[in-house]
């Protein structure tokens, strides 16, 4: 359990949520004053951006320890997928750069620029969680230099999510994948992958590992369906 049940889940709300909240709201007073230099109007959008993820990441906390209780209920809402691989892109442009990382992203097999939109009934932040750490994941075990793929399709009434890149999953931690506290990584806490899983389950999809052969493929399949469920 990530909290000691809805006590845990309260005092986050209380202790967390409330101060980033602030920092969001002067964010947004920053934005409105009167034109500055571009540069502090770049830092205050910068503040709120960061700020919006913390508040995601929260959910995401609470929302886990839910999922781990047996106590959480799913209420979908239509979601376009394309606006969440664009804010995937625009978070992890510099560090694509940075690292010399190409990453190309699909949907329908066209890129995401001229590809058409796509709707998923889902809870935002699960889906988020879902993206955000398999991308994070993937750009992080590519080599400089290489290049990850994201592709998301329809078919049937599943929605599947596969992400690719450069780079295999070490020997020792193959079965164990997708457990929590297992990662490769010298400083990694190995939540990412269980977060994934665990966010997909909830979801009612699937989620599978591929590696071998210099590369490693990540595949979600979700429903795209309509509806209220409880788990």
């Amino acid at each position: 359990m990530i909290f000691d049940g809805e006590y845990g889940s309260r005092v986050l709300q209380n202790e967390l949520k409330s101060p980033v909240s602030g920092i969001l709201s002067l964010a947004q007073l920053l934005m409105l004053e009167p034109p500055g230099t571009p540069e502090l109007h770049e830092l205050a959008q910068a503040i709120y951006d960061r700020g919006q993820k913390l508040l995601i990441l929260m959910d995401n906390l609470q929302d886990l320890d839910r999922i781990q209780r047996g106590v959480f209920q799913l209420e979908r809402e239509p979601l376009i997928i394309n606006n969440l691989l664009d804010q995937i892109v625009h978070d992890y442009e510099r560090a694509l750069k940075l690292k010399g990382v190409s990453a190309r992203l699909r949907v329908q097999g066209l890129p995401l620029g001229s590809a058409p939109l796509m709707t998923l009934w889902a809870k935002e932040n699960l889906l988020w969680g879902i993206l955000d750490n398999a991308f994070r994941n993937a750009y992080e075990a590519s080599p400089s230099g290489g290049t990850l793929e994201l592709g998301v399709s329809l078919e049937g009434d599943l929605i599947n999510i596969i992400l690719e890149n450069e780079g295999e999953v070490p020997f020792d931690i193959r079965e164990e994948f997708f457990q929590a506290w297992r990662s490769s990584k010298p400083q990694g806490l190995g939540l990412g992958t269980f977060v994934i899983r665990s966010f997909t389950m909830a979801l009612e999809g699937e989620v599978d590992m591929q590696t071998g052969a210099g590369r490693t493929t990540l595949r979600v399949s979700l429903p795209q369906r309509e509806g209220k469920l409880s788990l």
